[in-house]
């Protein structure tokens, strides 16, 4: 015998994955220990690199094809 799914059913179940994933996402967020081999970090502020004009059109062009605009 098939269940019927009403509204309230489904809106609850959504409800209670959209909770569960949360919550097991949580730790995820959580920043990380610092050991004392961190505290160097990167150096600021960064070099500045220049780009090849050219090679950066073309990769922007190409990549617009296979993924879409951003």
């Amino acid at each position: 015998m098939k269940k019927k799914l009403t509204r309230r059913i489904f809106l609850s179940t959504g409800l209670r994955a959209t909770a569960l994933a949360g919550v097991s996402g949580i730790g995820l967020l959580s920043p990380k220990k610092m050991s004392a081999q961190d505290t160097e970090g990167p150096q600021w502020p960064f070099p500045y690199v220049y780009l090849d004009e050219e090679y950066v059109m073309t990769l922007a062009h190409d990549s617009f094809f296979v993924g879409g605009c951003a």
